[in-house]
C-alpha cells in the first residue's frame, strides 16, 4: 500500500491551518508566536514576500495559501471553495462519500469563529450568540461551548450572558495571562 506524497502534504498544511490561523489571530497584537508547523509557515511567509500580485491558484500550495488567507478573514466557505479545489484530496474515498467533507466544513467553521473573536476583542465590546451561529452555521448552544472553552483556556477574555444570548468581550480582551 501506498500513500500519495500531495495528499499527505495537503492534509499536513490542512492541519496546520486549522491550528495556526486562530493562533495568529489571537497573538496579533503581541510579540509571542508559537509555531506548530515550521513548514507551514515557511509556506505562508515565502507566498507573502515572493509575490508582488496574486493570480488564480494553480497548485495545491496556492488553494492551501488562498484558503489560509480566506481562513484568517473569517470566510470558511471561501476557504472550504480553495480546499475542495486541490485534486489529490478529492479523489480520496473518505472525500468522495461526503464523511471527510463533514468533518472538514465544521472545522473550518469552528476556527473561522476564532479568528473573527480574537481578531475583534479590540474592536467590539459584545457579540450576539444567535448572530455567530448564524455566520458560521453552528448551533448556538455549540458556539456557547466553544467560546466557554475558550474563556476556560485564559485565550479569550469574556465572560457569557446566557439570558440575553451574548459574549462580552473585556477590554483588556487579547491580554491573555500565562498560569
Amino acid at each position: 500500500m501506498t500513500i500519495n506524497l500531495q495528499v499527505l502534504e495537503s492534509i499536513h498544511y490542512i492541519t496546520s491551518m486549522l491550528i495556526e490561523i486562530p493562533q495568529i489571530s489571537e497573538n496579533q497584537h503581541t510579540m509571542r508566536t508559537q509555531v506548530v508547523s515550521k513548514h507551514y509557515r515557511k509556506l505562508i511567509e515565502s507566498y507573502d514576500n515572493r509575490q508582488a500580485f496574486v493570480l488564480a491558484a494553480e497548485q495545491n500550495r496556492d488553494h492551501i495559501v488562498f484558503a489560509a488567507r480566506a481562513l484568517n478573514k473569517s470566510d470558511w466557505k471561501g476557504a472550504l471553495d480553495h480546499i475542495f479545489q486541490i485534486g489529490p484530496l478529492a479523489r480520496m474515498a473518505e472525500f468522495e462519500c461526503g464523511e471527510l467533507k463533514t468533518i472538514l466544513q465544521q472545522e473550518f467553521k469552528i476556527a473561522a469563529m476564532k479568528s473573527l473573536l480574537f481578531r475583534a476583542a479590540k474592536q467590539y465590546r459584545s457579540f450576539c450568540v444567535e448572530s455567530l451561529s448564524n455566520i458560521f452555521e453552528l448551533d448556538s448552544k455549540f458556539v456557547k461551548k466553544i467560546i466557554s472553552k475558550m474563556i476556560l483556556e485564559n485565550r479569550l477574555q469574556a465572560s457569557i450572558d446566557y439570558g440575553k444570548g451574548l459574549v462580552y468581550l473585556q477590554e483588556d480582551g487579547n491580554d491573555v495571562k500565562e498560569l
